[in-house]
This record gives structure tokens, sequence and C-alpha cells, in this order.
């Protein structure tokens, strides 16, 4: 999306559930329209090239700022980008951790 009043029709017309998140000054596309994490979801933290599992989502704030977990993590949202970061260092990622290496 170019501006973000295009951005903020294309999610409010899509429902609720979808929310604006800002890429920043030197990113095309600089605004997109992204799927808002919900209470139930699966996520897991990464870091570097490591994912591990962090529970489900049990709460999120109204204003998307604040995620907590099953497990006790609290993720907080970068400005209004669409990452969400535990300690500034582990990324939010929804979804299950694949396990093909039994290794890890």
């Amino acid at each position: 999306m170019d501006t973000l009043a295009n951005a903020t029709l294309t999610a409010n017309l899509k429902g609720e559930g979808y929310t604006v998140a800002d890429n920043g000054l030197n990113v095309w596309p600089r605004f997109e329209v992204i799927e808002a994490p919900k209470v139930g979801d699966a996520v897991c933290a990464k870091l570097g090239g490591d994912l591990r599992s962090d529970g489900e989502i049990v709460s999120v704030s109204p204003s998307l700022k604040v995620i907590r977990t099953s497990t006790g993590s609290v993720y907080r949202r970068r400005r209004s980008s669409a990452v969400w970061l535990r300690d500034r260092h582990a990324r939010m990622v929804i979804g299950e951790a694949a396990r093909l290496d039994s290794e890890f």
C-alpha cells in the first residue's frame, strides 16, 4: 500500500482481525495489511536461526502493542510494524515449530 489511508481502508474492508503495519520509510510497500494475532494462536520465539515453541497467546492488548503467552513470555510490538519482540531480541512467529531433526 502506498498510503496509510489506503491501508487503513483495506483493513477496515477486510473486517475485524486485520490491522495496518508500517514497514518504515526505506521499505516498499511502506504500509501493509496484516492479520492481527489472536488469543489461542500457537506461537514460537525466533532468535537467530533458532525457532522454539512458546505456547499459545493468552492475551492481546486492545492496541496490539503487548502480547502475553501461556509460558509467561511478553512480546511488545516494535512501533507500528508487523514485528513483536521479547526482551528486544526474540521475534514472535505465529505457528508451530517444525520438528524435522531429532537433535534439536
